[in-house]
């Protein structure tokens, strides 16, 4: 009886020891995993960032094009103050330069917030807030040339001549048409993005999404999207 006992009780030690083992190994591969995970997100998500180069350097650009536009604006409304056409050209000309220094800043710190240590799921949030605040900003600041450029030259051609040409005097009926011909591909422009959206069209549909949202942010989305298979993998 005792050594039948003793038999039983040695089965129970090593089945006992056996369970405790793959429980320690099961946790140590579990963690391993967790670890090569971690790795791989981190690495994903740096060459997320490093991706994102050409829209680091487009915004700081913007912000120098918009500095050029506050002094352009600023040396010639505060030298005329007179409530006339030029006076107001260089009005706008100074609002758009803040403008664009205002929507390329909040780019370029919401692009500075995406952090290497945070989940997958946060990541997407910050590139889709991103996304949307790019797309406000690019037509914002895009397609508003259709019609800003005419303020512009007339403020950039009165400060080069040291304000003896009168843009707006000297073009006469001929800024009707410039303004006609800048509010029809305003028109246009909208037409092109509704009919290239049209779900008979997806390959155009997505290559004016990836043009719409920036190369850089498509392809930051695709490498996460790459990234988030390999996680549920």
């Amino acid at each position: 009886m005792n050594q039948g006992h003793d038999t039983m009780t040695t089965t129970e030690f090593d089945f006992n020891a056996l369970k405790t083992g793959f429980q320690r190994l099961e946790s140590r591969l579990a963690m391993q995993d967790d670890l090569l995970l971690r790795r791989e997100r981190r690495r994903g998500i740096a060459r997320i960032q490093w991706g994102m180069w050409p829209l680091w350097l487009g915004q700081t650009l913007q912000i120098l094009l918009g500095l050029a536009c506050i002094a352009l604006g600023v040396s010639v409304w505060s030298a005329l103050r007179d409530g006339g056409a030029m006076f107001f050209s260089a009005i706008l000309v100074h609002v758009y330069g803040v403008l664009c220094i205002i929507l390329a800043g909040m780019t370029l710190g919401m692009l500075a917030r995406i952090d290497r240590g945070e989940s997958l799921t946060e990541t997407q949030l910050r590139l889709a807030r991103l996304r949307k605040l790019y797309v406000i900003g690019g037509m914002t600041v895009g397609l508003a040339w259709w019609l800003f450029w005419i303020p512009l030259m007339a403020t950039l051609i009165y400060w080069l001549t040291g304000g003896h040409v009168d843009f707006y005097a000297n073009m006469g009926v001929s800024i009707g048409i410039m303004l006609g011909v800048g509010v029809a591909g305003l028109l246009a422009t909208w037409w092109f993005h509704r009919w290239s959206r049209n779900p008979a069209r997806p390959r155009l549909a997505r290559a004016m999404d990836d043009a719409v949202t920036g190369h850089s942010l498509a392809r930051a989305q695709r490498r996460l999207d790459e990234l988030k298979a390999f996680a549920e993998g």
